[in-house]
């Protein structure tokens, strides 16, 4: 599983690939795909691994959301801190009701949170959309801030995206496990070239071998590439 000479890529059993994995506090995830993949359940299948989650909302409604807050553990607050002992929370602040296209409120609440959790250290973050963070409600800088000392801070940074080349080269180039879902455009393929241990053509190989629901998995730290897939018990709904 840690050559890049196979014509054939194994396929892991997701239990198995969890083991493998050995996801350190501090080392950042990237998802990657196109919308409707999965995305942010494959995050969420992810986040037991850690022990303090905050998983940042920014949709109006969002059932995977309401369905982890009803039967996973996890809290919804609308403001940061977390109330004592909350190692699970969804934090999930929303524009005005008389408002709502005015994201002033949301960002201003979102930046507040990051700051805080950048000074406190140990939280793993998630973001559903990172685009929608970075981007629309200006938390460019402070995400940066988060993949680049994350290791040393004890943050670690779970990010899901469309399209690698509408977000900061960071949230690849500095993710120690990456998660990339089939894509045929060569476009988001060769943005990813050059990657730690592969190169461009080894990376789209790879790509080209995926059915719909399979992940390729690559560790940037150790060369592990490898084939998996989120079991339907996994899933949340």
């Amino acid at each position: 599983m840690t050559t890049m000479e196979r014509t054939e890529l194994e396929m892991v059993e997701w239990s198995d690939h969890l083991r493998l994995m050995e996801w350190e506090q501090g080392e950042h995830v990237t998802i990657i795909g196109p919308t409707g993949q999965g995305k942010t359940t494959l995050a969420l299948a992810l986040a037991p691994l850690r022990g303090w989650v905050a998983v940042f909302a920014t949709k109006p409604r969002d059932r995977v959301l309401d369905a982890l807050n009803r039967d996973h553990g996890y809290r919804i607050i609308r403001e940061w801190p977390p109330p004592t002992f909350d190692q699970r929370v969804i934090f999930w602040p929303r524009p005005p009701r008389d408002e709502p296209d005015n994201i002033k409120p949301q960002a201003d609440a979102i930046r507040d949170a990051l700051r805080m959790i950048y000074e406190s250290g140990r939280w793993t973050v998630v973001f559903d959309e990172l685009r929608h963070v970075t981007d629309f409600l200006n938390q460019k800088r402070m995400v940066e801030l988060f993949w680049q000392q994350g290791r040393s801070l004890g943050i670690s940074v779970v990010a899901c995206t469309q399209r690698p080349t509408h977000v900061p080269l960071l949230a690849y180039d500095q993710a120690t496990h990456l998660y990339l879902y089939g894509d045929r455009d060569e476009t988001n393929i060769r943005r990813m070239g050059g990657l730690g241990w592969w190169s461009k053509g080894e990376i789209m190989r790879a790509i080209s071998t995926l059915d719909r629901h399979d992940l390729l998995y690559l560790n940037t730290r150790n060369g592990v590439m490898h084939k998996t897939r989120l079991p339907e018990s996994e899933v949340i709904a």
